[in-house]
């Protein structure tokens, strides 16, 4: 019996795009997207509201929502801090009168006011279905991504066997489309 070299190369072949499908496959199971909002919260007495990010000199604190979707979820509380009349940006943490109380950011007060509003925080019906929404939209935009590079990679495995196969039949006076050489 003879070996046919080229029926083996085609087999190895496809168990090559078997595995990179395999891997892509598992790559699209185990990914979750990258999702993050932030909510600014500007005095103790005002609601938090959704922001693009957090001030440049905002003390911020991911929480919890119980909402995410995957590991990669965060929704960020941004704390506005407010200049002091030393010119230092200190953090308000109480309301008294019509006067803010106001801290640095590592102070007892500020930090139970921050761990305060953390816990207390609740994502609205509205943000929840929103975030949901972009997230199913941008986990289907990077799984057709994936599989665009899927799709790049099979086809580069393809033509390089076929050129493989190409060289080696002219190096062995094959014809093209044959496994052995014809013997007259």
């Amino acid at each position: 019996m003879k070996i046919n070299i080229f029926e083996g190369a085609r087999r190895l072949t496809q168990i090559l795009m078997g595995l990179v499908v395999l891997g892509a496959a598992i790559i699209i199971w185990n990914h979750s997207p990258y999702m993050e909002d932030y909510y600014q919260i500007d005095a103790p007495d005002k609601a938090p509201y959704k922001v693009e990010k957090c001030d440049k000199n905002a003390e911020h604190i991911s929480v919890d929502t119980n909402e995410s979707l995957s590991k990669d979820d965060h929704v960020t509380l941004c704390f506005k801090k407010m200049l002091a009349s030393d010119g230092m940006w200190l953090l308000p943490y109480k309301l008294e009168g019509d006067i803010y109380r106001l801290n640095n950011s590592f102070s007892e007060d500020v930090s139970s006011y921050i761990e305060l509003k953390s816990r207390d925080f609740v994502l609205s019906e509205s943000d929840r279905k929103s975030f949901k929404t972009r997230w199913w939209v941008q986990r289907a935009k990077e799984i057709a991504e994936i599989v665009g590079y899927l799709f790049v990679a099979l086809l580069c495995i393809h033509f390089l066997s076929m050129l493989i196969g190409w060289t080696t039949r002219g190096f062995l006076g094959i014809q093209n489309g044959k496994d052995h050489r014809d013997t007259m």
